[in-house]
């Protein structure tokens, strides 16, 4: 009788970058990124053409950080997106953070089309093949604000 074993994995997910102010005469250029503001929220009433490249953003950051933990394919993948915001000043819902976390969990299943982005962990993103537990909001840690997602991966 063999046993088969859910294997875990913390991906971590990027928040999305605040909007940069033009630069006025004479100011100096940023010399380093810009800081990273809050999760793609419903609430968030950007134009379409932002919101879509804020999108592909996420799904190839994580994509791309599924790819370097080396995930494997398999017949069952749970993930559940989890958030520490950075103080407790601003309220969010987890029901809020749908966007971000649709964007990261197309990410894992197979990309319909070629300029969808999709590991290809499991062969579509339906019940079948993938489960998709609600956001976690966890208390904040100030000055540490974190967004990852966790994925179980059944052989």
């Amino acid at each position: 009788m063999t046993t088969t074993r859910q294997l875990t994995f913390e991906v971590p997910v990027p928040c999305v970058p605040v909007p940069r102010r033009r630069k006025r005469h004479g100011e100096k250029p940023y010399t380093c990124l810009p800081p990273l503001g809050p999760p793609l929220t419903s609430n968030m009433r950007l134009n379409r053409h932002t919101e879509a490249g804020r999108v592909r953003d996420i799904r190839t950051a994580v994509a791309t950080a599924a790819s370097v933990l080396r995930i494997p394919k398999g017949n069952h993948i749970t993930a559940q997106l989890h958030y520490r915001p950075v103080d407790g000043r601003s309220t969010v819902d987890e029901d809020n953070l749908g966007p971000t976390a649709k964007a990261a969990y197309d990410a894992l299943a197979k990309g319909r089309g070629k300029r969808f982005i999709g590991l290809e962990l499991v062969p579509d993103d339906s019940p079948k093949w993938f489960t998709k537990l609600h956001p976690v909001i966890h208390d904040p840690v100030p000055g540490k604000p974190r967004l990852w997602l966790t994925v179980e991966v059944a052989p």
